[in-house]
């Protein structure tokens, strides 16, 4: 019994200390916190019926917003957020941000179906200590209690230590902390858009309509290569779940819900058939689970030159293409829709 007890001491005491390192402030990305805020803002700046590009960095490099939503005739938001985020942050994300009318279309890259979503992963686990905890808040008990069990006890220490030293260390690093909405606004309200401005990762290199401005050229170093998949690859099962989950939801509120291809590398891997076939087999896979999709895989391929500085990040060269193809993709749609 005394045994048994001591147990149970023990996990009341990490669980209470699970809770209270939430908002310790760690070195974290908390650019990735002022993306989401600053997305926020754009989608409520937006008015009418939107059209609405989710997904992660894929999507918020190589798109013109402003030109698709001339084309479209319709205001278009570019609301995709921060790569490393798991598969339902971004889906409750559009969930959150959708209102009725809307037409929500989310690419996410090919690695997102392969994964399932509900594993922890150490980055996520840092930001949701940091900044995200809302995150966590939100998540099933099941996958709340993955989580509790993926920090070990040292990371733990770390964390509780910082949060009570939280004001010392603030005053030594005061970046370590998400902005405000208003600060967000504040700060981007002041950029002179006259003026060519330098390179960021931050939301302050983002124009009006959420795009990522001033990827230009081919950074030097990069890697450029396609993805690998299987010669037969399968899309987790939890992520058909979740998508199926997300397009019946964006459809009781009103919102038509579309999955598009991201971009893809051509490369000698992806210039294979077995490649093609590969990618529309996932693509095919998504369709039979009852999930409405548009455009192929081949519409997104690009050369290596048209990247920035990841195999994801199409650069302001290759954007205007990129912009392109998804209103040849999404004009008829959008006047189906309407």
């Amino acid at each position: 019994m005394t045994a048994a007890l001591s147990l149970a001491v023990c996990v009341l005491a990490y669980i209470a200390l699970f809770f209270y390192q939430f908002g310790a402030p760690i070195a974290s990305g908390y650019d990735a916190a002022n993306w989401i805020t600053y997305k926020e803002l754009v989608g409520n700046n937006t008015e009418g019926k939107r059209l609405l590009l989710f997904g992660d960095s894929s999507t918020v490099f190589g798109v013109n917003s402003k030109t698709l939503s001339e084309k479209l005739g319709v205001p278009v938001a570019n609301l995709a957020l921060h790569g490393n985020l798991p598969l339902d942050a971004i889906t409750e994300s559009a969930i959150k941000n959708s209102r009725a009318g809307d037409t929500v279309v989310l690419a996410p890259v090919w690695i997102y179906y392969f994964n399932d979503y509900r594993v922890p992963k150490d980055w996520i686990l840092r930001e949701m200590v940091a900044w995200y905890s809302d995150y966590f808040y939100g998540l099933p008990l099941k996958t709340k209690l993955k989580y509790i069990s993926a920090i070990d006890v040292k990371t733990l220490s770390v964390n509780v230590d910082a949060k009570f030293r939280r004001v010392a260390i603030l005053q030594e690093f005061p970046n370590r902390r998400a902005l405000t909405a208003q600060e967000v606004k504040d700060q981007h309200a002041k950029i002179d858009w006259t003026v060519p401005q330098p390179f960021s990762y931050t939301f302050l290199n983002m124009n009006e309509y959420g795009d990522m401005q001033g990827a230009c050229g081919n950074q030097p170093g990069a890697t450029i290569a396609s993805v690998p998949v299987a010669l037969e690859p399968k899309v987790n099962p939890q992520v058909l779940k979740l998508l199926k989950q997300t397009a019946q939801r964006l459809n009781d509120k009103g919102v038509n819900f579309y999955i598009m291809p991201s971009v893809t590398v051509e490369d000698e891997r992806s210039v294979q058939q077995w490649y093609h076939l590969a990618l529309g087999s996932i693509m095919d896979q998504i369709r039979k689970a009852g999930i409405p999709a548009v455009g192929t895989p081949e519409d997104f391929f690009f050369p290596k030159t048209s990247f920035y500085d990841t195999s994801f990040h199409i650069n302001c060269e290759s954007t205007p293409e990129r912009t392109s193809r998804i209103y040849n993709i999404l004009k008829d749609v959008l006047h189906k829709d309407t």
